[in-house]
């Protein structure tokens, strides 16, 4: 039987940037420790014949200049990196967020 959750799927990081768009260093250590925790998954996991292997999916909020910060994800760790883009979150509010 494989580890990890029975729905399967990936481990999501959500990476809090800087209002100068750069991520911060604690949204790069979470990434880190999140791509240790999915190869960790994947090397229990990879006998079995039904396991998806789990990837890291990042997310960055915020509204423009958000790309950089993207590639940075990546070199990070992350397999893929969703950015969700609006007007309202461009700085941290309970609204927005």
């Amino acid at each position: 039987m494989a580890v990890g959750s029975p729905l399967g799927g990936d481990l999501w990081v959500y990476l809090e940037r800087s209002v100068d768009n750069e991520l911060l260093p604690v949204s790069l250590e979470l990434l880190g420790k999140g791509r240790e925790l999915a190869d960790e998954l994947n090397q229990m996991n990879s006998s079995q014949q039904d396991y998806e292997p789990c990837q890291v999916a990042a997310l960055i909020l915020g509204d423009k200049g958000l790309k950089p910060m993207a590639q940075t994800a990546i070199a990070g760790g992350a397999d893929k990196v969703f950015i969700a883009s609006h007007k309202l979150l461009t700085d941290y509010t309970t609204e927005g967020y």
